[in-house]
């Protein structure tokens, strides 16, 4: 058994999640595969959904695989992709047969949830990214009644984008779990991260979001230099940080989402009991 299979601070690290992201190519991608590694370190069965992707010619080249490259788990990992298309667009775009099915799409993901320990989805593209006429992808977060963790760019522009995205979901019920900061694909250079916009964008989200921010994932040039001691310790001083925050402003507790396994409120208007 591993060291930190017993280890209490993951203890409220969503099980089931959904990883969306301000756009596309912000490593939503990256973000799930860590935290697949995460989960099957802890020794849990893990599924990684991703419902739909587009520019790739067969299963193997898809986001959802990439994490099976790095992690050597066939018992434990499964991943599913549910409609792949050639063209690198928007879903709706790519999909010219109409082929994409709600149902299909429920059916897949409520089929990994039966028999995994964690099912991770990642979106495509962001928020607001079309899957077909009336379905966004906030919909699916909102009717799979996922939390939701929004990944975003350290780069200028991202607090607009961020926040945007934020105001979507919170428009369809969904209350964002975290915001995650990612640095993962591609290194900030020296002067990017000595700019103004970029050391004050962690401040300026916690500000104006009301969403906690996950710590920032730095680069790593392989998925593989991950390990689970680094991670428990980064999680853990997460949880203490949020602790911090807590007691200095019991307000923000309406904000502690991520401390939820389902961030979803029902109310009259959120649409979870329409047929589709």
């Amino acid at each position: 058994m591993h060291p930190f299979s017993t280890s209490s601070a993951f203890k409220t690290l969503p099980k089931q999640l959904f990883i969306t992201g301000t756009d596309t190519d912000v490593g939503k991608t990256f973000v799930t595969t860590w935290l697949a590694g995460v989960w099957l370190a802890l020794g849990k069965t893990v599924a990684i959904y991703k419902p739909v992707q587009t520019g790739v010619t067969c299963p193997e080249e898809g986001d959802a695989y990439w994490a099976s490259k790095f992690w050597h788990f066939p018992e434990k990992l499964t991943v599913k992709t549910s409609y792949f298309f050639v063209e690198p667009a928007a879903p709706s775009v790519a999909d010219d047969h109409d082929q994409i099915s709600f149902h299909q799409i429920m059916q897949d993901f409520q089929a990994l949830q039966a028999t995994h320990d964690v099912v991770l989805v990642e979106g495509a593209g962001g928020v607001l990214c079309p899957i077909r006429k009336y379905l966004f992808m906030a919909d699916l977060i909102r009717h799979f009644k996922l939390p939701a963790l929004v990944v975003t760019r350290p780069n200028l522009g991202t607090i607009n984008h961020t926040l945007m995205s934020i105001e979507v979901l919170r428009g369809r019920g969904i209350t964002p779990c975290g915001i995650l900061i990612n640095e993962g694909k591609t290194p900030l250079t020296a002067d990017e991260k000595s700019s103004l916009a970029v050391q004050t964008v962690a401040s300026e989200l916690a500000k104006y979001s009301g969403t906690p921010l996950w710590p920032s994932l730095p680069f790593i040039k392989d998925m593989r230099d991950i390990t689970l001691e680094d991670t428990a310790d980064w999680y853990a001083q997460f949880l203490t940080e949020q602790n911090k925050t807590l007691k200095t402003d019991p307000a923000k507790q309406v904000n502690q989402s991520l401390l939820v396994q389902s961030a979803h409120q029902h109310h009259s208007h959120c649409g979870c009991n329409h047929s589709h």
